[in-house]
């Protein structure tokens, strides 16, 4: 499939609209959240996909490796006032998401993870 603009921002507001981020990273609810975002393009009339849950994970993880390298260009570049387009602002608004989310998936696991501590019985004599 050939990806236009137009494809593009369609792609990153389904992806903002399902929050594929909510869900642990490699667990079979974001595969079903991938996979969702892909059904629900496949249903779309104009512009029209052609997309399996791979091709919409790889064509997120492409556009999220081109943003970034985008954004630390345009940083380094003194004097660069570029126009954002709505693909470039909701890129950054999915990514500061995910990231965000990410601590506090990751912070909600250490808690998981810590046994409770127990509490032994002393018997009276």
């Amino acid at each position: 499939m050939k990806w236009t603009f137009d494809h593009n921002v369609i792609f990153v507001r389904e992806i903002l609209h399902k929050e594929p981020w909510l869900c642990k990273y490699g667990s079979t609810e974001r595969g079903e959240a991938w996979s969702k975002i892909a059904n629900s393009l496949n249903a779309m009339k104009e512009p029209s996909f052609k997309v399996t849950q791979r091709s919409v994970r790889d064509r997120y993880t492409h556009m999220e490796r081109n943003h970034k390298t985008k954004v630390a260009q345009e940083e380094r570049a003194s004097g660069i006032t570029p126009e954002e387009t709505e693909v470039d602002r909701t890129m950054e608004e999915i990514i500061q998401l995910s990231k965000n989310m990410t601590g506090k998936t990751r912070n909600c696991l250490r808690k998981r993870r810590r046994k409770p501590k127990k509490m032994w019985l002393k018997r009276k004599k």
